[in-house]
């Protein structure tokens, strides 16, 4: 992490990459990460800009690049998690949504090229941009 105001330098978590800061309620929150395929959450106090805790696996299997320091994954405001597993072949993606006790159900019809997923603000709509010259990009309530 980098203080925009005096540039100091601090290392909240070692072997993470595409940190988030998720909000919870009482003014904390989780800082999330991914190391090698797992997505993590650690609790975090945008306040003292401090971790605490130990690290909590919360997913595996995502899809990473530790060259570029990236992941394919996003958060709406309100929490929730759309990501691309690393299981899924790579040239067709699967829509899917995960519900709180770990079940998954798919959102669009037909898999397809499907890249940079985004909630809308309230989380209501999911948005994603399809590679596939044959199709158009596509929405769809969540």
């Amino acid at each position: 992490m980098v203080t925009l105001g005096d540039r100091r330098r601090k290392t909240l978590q070692s072997g993470g990459t595409y940190g988030r800061y998720l909000a919870a309620s009482g003014g904390k929150g989780y800082l999330t990460y991914v190391s090698r395929g797992t997505l993590f959450a650690i609790r975090f106090d945008p306040e003292k800009l401090e971790a605490s805790g130990s690290p909590i696996p919360v997913l595996q299997q995502v899809s990473y690049s530790a060259m570029f320091g990236s992941a394919k994954l996003s958060f709406s405001r309100g929490g929730l998690l759309v990501y691309k597993s690393r299981e899924i072949d790579a040239s067709r993606v699967v829509i899917q949504w995960l519900d709180a006790d770990g079940k998954t159900q798919p959102l669009l019809d037909k898999p397809g090229l499907f890249v940079n997923p985004h909630f809308s603000p309230d989380g209501r709509q999911l948005a994603v941009a399809n590679d596939d010259s044959s199709r158009f990009s596509q929405q769809r309530r969540v």
